[in-house]
């Protein structure tokens, strides 16, 4: 196959490839930096998610606690603020896979449910107990949700639980193509499809 035939043909099939894969990303809190007060809730569209009800706070501002020893990496770490339900979500442009994250209790051993959602309809439900003292990896492997929840079962005085290093993957459903992606995809098949007309021709 002539070299521009492949160009054309390897360009179009990148594109349509680019356009399908969004990448891992780790949310750590740590790009807040010094800027903010302890307790200001994450901002919407923070890391490309919608939040609600967390805040971001800087762990050893509060030595001797989970939310120091659930700081895992950096100075910043987020919690469900007044210990009340929380959640990110990814709204309806794209589902993500939710593979794990840190979680402490920042005053007291709890217990904590976590619920995963697919356009509204509940998918998977995972419960954890958590430690004050020990930050505890939790694994979901969820796939194809756009939100979690997180609910502090018998919630009572002290029931914040402080979350970290949340390690996701954007799995955004296949778009339409551009016009153009579709454009190069089409004249790279069709110069293939002459150049081994013509070949066979001369062979003939």
């Amino acid at each position: 196959m002539p070299s521009f035939l492949k160009t054309s043909l390897s360009l179009g099939l990148l594109a349509l490839s680019l356009n399908a894969h969004a990448g891992k990303i780790t949310i750590d809190f740590d790009d807040y930096g010094p800027t903010v007060e302890n307790g200001h809730i994450i901002d919407t569209r923070y890391a490309g998610l919608n939040w609600s009800n967390f805040g971001v706070i800087e762990g050893n501002s509060i030595p001797n606690t989970g939310y120091e020893w659930g700081t895992a990496s950096g100075k910043y770490a987020a919690f469900n603020s007044k210990g009340d339900d929380a959640s990110f979500s990814s709204g309806s442009d794209k589902n993500f896979t939710l593979y794990n994250l840190l979680l402490t209790a920042a005053w007291r051993d709890s217990t904590v449910e976590f619920y995963g959602y697919d356009n509204g309809q509940l998918k998977n439900t995972l419960s954890v107990n958590t430690s004050a003292t020990t930050p505890v990896l939790v694994h979901f492997n969820w796939s194809n949700i756009d939100a979690v929840r997180l609910h502090v079962v018998s919630k009572n005085y002290g029931a914040q639980q402080v979350v970290e290093n949340i390690k996701l993957e954007f799995t955004a459903p296949l778009p339409v193509p551009e016009p153009e992606t579709y454009a190069m995809l089409l004249a790279g098949l069709g110069l293939i499809g002459f150049a081994r007309r013509h070949k066979a021709s001369l062979r003939a």
